[in-house]
């Protein structure tokens, strides 16, 4: 526990650490920034990496270097919050013992759940490994995730910590409000996607659904990420759209700002997420969105209003949407600036890291991190609150 005017200190465990290329890194690094940018929260946050570079031999070694760097902290009086992200597969599993280790130390813990299959990996089959991550939530101050989706699935499978499950969407930075002509009457307009390159996130998907639309010559399309770029363009030479599109590879933050700043259509036919931190840039940018409704997007992207949602893999019914949006300037317009407005009340990163704060403050005021049973609903500051931002416990909250 803090001592009375003292900075609370956060500790925030992320696959790859501080300029990771991942979403959960992303967020974090934003999260970190922000607070260094608000004095006035008295919060001091910092990263400590679980997986490090994507080299599966060095994992170990990354991973009890976080553990080192969690008791140092606590033996220096740094850590009075341990915030958990969990993704899935050995993901969850390297955190729950992570989790172990906190309560060992007597660290209380936030546990952040962004993986897109988590439900694949929990509850398990095998009973050993359910009780490891049920011990892991059922410990754990608080239980962040990002949709309706997730809480459902956490209360399901375990009714106990149904009064410590908080909605929290993620959130990005706003963006200065650009003219409609600068988008919506451009003669050519410019189609993006962003993600690891691959199945999961629809990318083969989309480039087959374009190759459909080259009867029309007003669109390019740029599809940006990390993975199998090569693959991909022989795919799209295969589907004669390679001249179309453009493949820039990952790109850092600067590079997708300025990217969705020429956008006017964003696209991510995913099969499976849980809330794409790129959905939320897009609608920071004023930026319609193409999507499926997988995971907790449904709780963000509203059909007609802010984007579209087709049913995943279904090639048909996402070159429609594209058509749809590339032949309706207006459209795409009205679209941009209701998701504009949305990303203003919802996901606007300064809200987001004060409601993180009051979660972890709950966090760091408890004596014990481990409360069973018969525990009241608590309610963050109504002023922090948006539509978005529920505990899962609470009728009024669906």
């Amino acid at each position: 526990m803090t001592r009375s005017g003292s900075s609370l200190r956060v500790l925030i465990a992320t696959p790859f650490g501080r300029g990771g290329r991942g979403g959960m890194d992303s967020l974090t690094d934003l999260v970190i920034e922000t607070l260094g940018c608000a004095p006035g929260l008295s919060v001091r946050g910092r990263a400590v990496a679980t997986y490090g570079p994507e080299n599966k031999l060095l994992m170990p070694f990354v991973f009890f270097g976080c553990l080192f760097r969690v008791a140092y902290a606590k033996l220096r009086g740094q850590a009075d919050v341990l915030h958990i992200n969990v993704a899935w597969a050995g993901s969850v599993y390297r955190k729950a013992v992570l989790a172990l280790f906190a309560r060992a130390l007597g660290v209380p813990y936030v546990v952040h759940i962004h993986g897109s299959r988590f439900h694949e990996t929990w509850p398990s089959p095998r009973a050993a490994m359910r009780r490891v991550v049920d011990e892991m939530l059922m410990h754990s101050a608080s239980i962040v995730v990002l949709g309706r989706y997730w809480s459902d699935h956490v209360v399901k499978n375990l009714p106990s910590v149904a009064n410590k499950v908080h909605i929290l969407p993620n959130a990005t930075r706003s963006v200065a409000r650009r003219g409609r002509n600068e988008r919506g009457e451009r003669r050519r307009v410019r189609i993006t996607f962003l993600g690891a390159l691959g199945a999961r996130k629809g990318s083969l998907l989309l480039i087959e659904a374009l190759s459909r639309l080259t009867y029309l010559p007003h669109w390019e399309a740029t599809i940006a990420g990390n993975g199998d770029v090569a693959g991909h363009l022989v795919f799209a030479g295969k589907y004669g759209v390679a001249q179309r599109l453009n493949f820039p590879g990952w790109l850092d933050r600067d590079g997708v700002d300025k990217l969705l700043s020429r956008t006017d259509i964003f696209v991510l036919p995913s099969f499976a997420e849980n809330l794409p931190m790129a959905i939320i840039e897009a609608f920071a940018h004023g930026v319609p969105v193409i999507s499926t409704p997988v995971g907790s997007i449904p709780d963000v992207v509203e059909p007609g209003v802010t984007g579209l949602l087709t049913p995943a893999g279904d090639v048909d019914a996402l070159t429609k949407a594209l058509r749809q949006l590339l032949e309706a300037p207006d459209l795409r317009v009205s679209m941009g600036n209701a998701a504009r407005q949305v990303h203003a009340e919802r996901f606007e990163i300064s809200t987001y890291v004060e409601c993180l704060t009051e979660i972890w403050r709950k966090a760091a005021l408890r004596g014990d991190p481990i409360r069973r049973g018969g525990e009241r609903g608590r309610q963050l500051d109504p002023a922090l609150l948006n539509d978005g931002q529920h505990f899962a416990g609470q009728d009024e909250a669906w």
